[in-house]
């Protein structure tokens, strides 16, 4: 699955720059007050594999966006931009 997935978003401008937010999201809240609010982490040989914990992730706090602290909106606001990109269903899964 991780194999059909890396064809699918290895090049993919959308997947890149997702994962370069969350990684940015990840070193600015290590030590913060918003570490329960931090995307999971991705392992650069795994990445493919663990995108699907990335997307329930991202999913679970733009369902629940209205509860969410203001701060936390502010940084996670690359997630909004991204909703198309999140609920993209590809015919080849």
């Amino acid at each position: 699955m991780a194999n059909i997935l890396a064809g699918l978003y290895e090049k993919d401008e959308f997947f890149i720059a997702f994962c370069k937010q969350c990684s940015l999201v990840r070193q600015r809240w290590v030590l913060s007050k918003y570490v329960k609010f931090m995307p999971p982490s991705q392992r650069n040989k795994l990445r493919f594999a663990n995108i699907f914990g990335i997307v329930l992730w991202a999913k679970k706090h733009l369902a629940n966006w209205d509860k969410l602290p203001e701060e936390v909106k502010i940084g996670l606001s690359f997630l909004q931009d991204n909703t198309l990109f999140l609920n993209k269903k590809h015919k080849n899964i």
